[in-house]
C-alpha cells in the first residue's frame, strides 16, 4: 500500500499536530526538483513563502523558515529577497543557524549556492564562516578544560 506523504500530513493536522515546517519542506524539494528537471519551480516555491508567513520564528523547530523563505526566493529568481531571511539566520546573540532546509552547511547549500558571486552573499558567507569559527574555537576551548568531552581520538 502506498501512502502519499501528503496524505500523512493531512492525518497529523487532523489530529492537531503541526505540520507546517514539514508542509513547507516537502515543497521546496519540489521546487529544486522541478527546477533540476528544467520544470518551473516558481508554484513550489511560492507555495513555500505562502505556508511560511504563518510560522514563527523562536525555537529550532520553525528555524528552518528563514532558510526556506532565503531558497524559495532564490528558486523564485527574487535573489534580492532572499538576503533578508538569510540575515535573520545570523542570531542577533551572536550566534548562527548551521544548516539550510536540506541539512548542508548553508554556505555551501545546493539553492543558496546559485547566489554566489553576489557581494552581499558573499559578505553574508563571510560572517556566517566567522561565526562557526568562533565556535569552533569555544568548543576546542571547553573539550580542553574538560568542560564537554572531546571527541574520540580518530586515530585509536
Amino acid at each position: 500500500m502506498l501512502i502519499r506523504f501528503g496524505e500523512v500530513l493531512e492525518q497529523a493536522a487532523a489530529r492537531g499536530l503541526e505540520v507546517d515546517e514539514w508542509w513547507a519542506s516537502q515543497q521546496l524539494i519540489a521546487a529544486a526538483v522541478a527546477e533540476e528537471l528544467g520544470e518551473s519551480p516558481e508554484d513550489s516555491a511560492q507555495a513555500v513563502i505562502d505556508t511560511t508567513r504563518g510560522m514563527t520564528r523562536a525555537g529550532w523547530v520553525n528555524d528552518s523558515a528563514r532558510y526556506s523563505d532565503a531558497e524559495a526566493f532564490v528558486l523564485l529568481n527574487k535573489p534580492e529577497l532572499a538576503l533578508g531571511p538569510l540575515e535573520e539566520t545570523l542570531l542577533t546573540n551572536g550566534g548562527f543557524l548551521p544548516f539550510d532546509s536540506f541539512f548542508l552547511p548553508a554556505d555551501q547549500g545546493r539553492v543558496l549556492s546559485k547566489l554566489d558571486g553576489d557581494p552581499r552573499f558573499e559578505d553574508w558567507k563571510r560572517r556566517f564562516r566567522e561565526r562557526r569559527e568562533a565556535m569552533r574555537e569555544k568548543m576546542v576551548e571547553m573539550e580542553q578544560f574538560q568542560d564537554i568531552p572531546a571527541p574520540p581520538d580518530s586515530e585509536s
